[in-house]
């Protein structure tokens, strides 16, 4: 803010997107395209589920370190996209990352790996269509969008493989927990069933007459009621039920 020759004050401009465009202006979609790819490559998706806390077990961790590289790897591919931003008279700016609206938090490893992938095929075809629009007298450019989608590529080759062995692994491990669980509780119901059997019969023998001319059977003790079956309540020790 300041005052002109008259002693008026002179307001302040708005704030407006004043940098020069060489080959257009905002509504340029290559450009347009170039922010959008900035702004996955600089927040990243595997760096999205490092800012998560995701359910992590000791066997994911082949899956982390894929997820490490690739974030290490967007981070160079921002650095190519700032370039050609700035290249075609922009200023490099990441924008809202697309997933802000999405909460990772607690969910397995395997399911998130399957979130990267998602977001990684959807890059390669936005590069695929940058790439076919990129002005024909900037072949240096192309080569380097052609390089990145390349290495996106192999992302998901690597990526794929890993997350499909996870996944079985994953069902694996819950199929053995639930048979664990089937098991224990069939056991218990068995027993269960076992005491009130054995009860039954006590009170049916208990009650059935004496023969003629045998000694009175002795006077046994009232037999105490048994207990509710242990399947009427869940029990907390049960394996597969956490504290």
């Amino acid at each position: 803010m300041s005052t002109s020759a008259e002693g008026s004050i002179v307001r302040p401009a708005p704030n407006v997107d004043a940098v020069p465009m060489m080959h257009g202006h905002r509504t340029d979609p290559i450009r347009l395209r170039l922010d959008d790819l900035l702004t996955r490559s600089f927040y990243s998706g595997p760096g999205y589920v490092f800012e998560s806390e995701p359910w992590v077990v000791p066997e994911d961790d082949a899956l982390l370190q894929a997820f490490a590289e690739i974030r290490d790897q967007d981070r160079r591919h921002a650095h190519v996209l700032g370039v050609l931003i700035q290249q075609r008279g922009g200023v490099p700016q990441p924008g809202v990352f697309p997933w802000w609206n999405l909460d990772l938090n607690y969910l397995s490893v395997p399911t998130l790996a399957k979130f990267v992938l998602e977001a990684l095929d959807e890059e390669i075809t936005l590069y695929g269509e940058l790439i076919g629009r990129w002005p024909s007298d900037d072949p240096a450019g192309r080569a380097a969008l052609a390089a990145v989608r390349d290495e996106k590529v192999r992302q998901v080759a690597t990526l794929r493989t890993l997350s499909e062995q996870a996944t079985e692994r994953e069902a694996a491990a819950y199929r053995a927990g639930a048979e664990k669980v089937r098991k224990v509780r069939q056991a218990r119901e068995a027993k269960a069933k076992a005491a009130a059997e054995a009860a039954r019969k006590a009170k049916a023998a208990a009650g059935k007459p004496a023969a003629p001319g045998a000694a009175p059977a002795p006077v046994a003790a009232k037999p105490v009621a048994p207990a509710a079956p242990a399947a009427a309540l869940p029990d907390p020790n049960e394996p597969g039920i956490p504290p």
